[in-house]
């Protein structure tokens, strides 16, 4: 966890996080301020490194598949409770609006039910099973 975090932070800072369709991202750091907040993350991987060494701490194993379908478990529920049905904490949705909103993020989740059966299958067949 720490180390993922610690990744995402590097990447950002040093303008490797891309822009998306529902997010920009607009640098307000200076170049020595952006140096500075590096320098401590790498200090902070270091004493993690440290840690892990003194502690003789071992790390998780995870496999490929198991953090794929991880992610997308998290994406199918965001897109499940992006439906309108799954809104009734935000109120009544008008029917025209509600009709929209499943309109627009039904054929994601579809794409995303496809992408699950892939990584599902991709799996077994490594495993060898049916």
């Amino acid at each position: 966890m720490l180390e993922e975090s610690m990744d995402e932070l590097e990447r950002l800072l040093r303008s490797q996080e891309p822009n998306r369709v529902s997010r920009q991202i607009v640098p307000v750091y200076s170049d020595v301020e952006r140096r500075v907040l590096l320098e401590t993350i790498a200090q902070v991987r270091s004493a993690n490194a440290e840690m892990f060494s003194s502690l003789d701490l071992q790390p998780t194993v995870t496999t490929e598949d198991q953090m794929v379908r991880g992610k997308l478990a998290h994406v199918w529920v965001v897109l499940q409770d992006s439906l309108s049905h799954s809104m009734h904490g935000y109120g009544t949705l008008p029917p025209q609006a509600a009709e929209r909103i499943d309109r627009q993020v039904q054929p994601i989740l579809e794409i995303v039910n496809h992408l699950i059966a892939l990584a599902g299958q991709t799996n077994r067949e490594h495993k060898g099973t049916p």
